[in-house]
C-alpha cells in the first residue's frame, strides 16, 4: 500500500477492529512520489521524470520476492493506493494485472489531458480478458473532490466502468463506488473495499 506511518496505523487499526483476516501490510515510502507513481507527464500534472514503470519493476522483481521468500504467505496479493498512488494502482492493473489478485484505488482516475494515454491503454488491456479472470477490484471517488472541479476524473471512471462491464463482464468481481459526503480520498472507501474483498466476496 501507499506508505506512511499514519496510513499504516490507520489500515492496521481498521483490520484489527473490523476484520478477522490476518494480512502482511507492506507500506512503501517514496523518496519521490511524483516520479514513482506517475507513468506520464501532462500539463494538468507535470512530472520531471515519470518513473512508474521502474517502480513497478522494483515491486515485481525485488519487493514481492523479498516478502514472499521471508514470510509465510498464501501468495495472494492486494495492491492498495490513494490519490496519486491510486493512479499507479490503476496503471498496474492495466499493464500487469497478473501481479496482484485484488486492486483497491481510492480517488482514482485521470484528467482530460491524460485520456490519450489511458484510454488506449484500457482498450489494449481489455483485449486479453483472461488476464482479469477472478480478480477483485474496488475503485472509489468523491463526487465533491476539490481536485476534480470539472468532474474530469469522475467522467474517466464512468467510462472505465462501462468498458469493464462491456469487455470483462462477470469474469471478475468489480465495484466502483462514489461518495457525496466526503472530499478527496473518501474515508469510508477503505473499509468498504476490504468488506467487498474479504467479506462479501471472500478470498479462498
Amino acid at each position: 500500500m501507499d506508505g506512511s506511518e499514519e496510513r499504516l496505523q490507520f489500515f492496521s487499526s481498521m483490520m484489527k477492529f473490523y476484520f478477522k483476516e490476518k494480512l502482511i501490510i507492506v507500506a512503501i515510502q517514496n523518496t519521490d512520489r511524483d516520479r514513482d507513481m506517475m507513468p506520464l507527464s501532462v500539463p494538468s500534472y507535470p512530472v520531471a521524470k515519470p518513473g512508474a514503470d521502474n517502480f513497478l519493476l522494483f515491486i515485481r522483481d525485488e519487493l514481492i520476492p523479498e516478502i514472499e521468500n521471508n514470510n509465510r504467505t498464501n501468495r495472494q496479493r492486494i495492491l492498495c493506493g490513494q490519490s496519486l498512488s491510486a493512479v499507479f494502482t490503476l496503471y498496474t492493473l492495466l499493464t500487469q494485472p497478473q501481479l496482484f489478485d485484488c486492486y483497491i484505488a481510492n480517488s482514482v482516475g485521470w484528467y482530460a489531458d491524460m485520456d490519450s494515454f489511458f484510454s488506449p491503454l484500457v482498450d489494449k488491456a481489455f483485449q486479453n480478458p483472461d488476464s482479469y479472470k477472478d480478480k477483485r477490484i474496488f475503485l472509489a471517488n468523491s463526487e465533491n473532490d476539490s481536485y476534480d472541479p470539472r468532474k474530469e476524473i469522475l467522467k474517466s471512471m464512468d467510462e472505465f466502468s462501462r468498458k469493464v462491464r462491456e469487455k470483462l463482464g462477470s469474469m471478475l468481481m468489480y465495484k466502483y463506488e462514489t461518495y457525496s459526503k466526503y472530499g478527496h480520498v473518501p474515508y469510508p472507501a477503505f473499509y468498504d473495499a476490504m468488506k467487498f474483498i474479504l467479506t462479501d466476496n471472500k478470498i479462498k
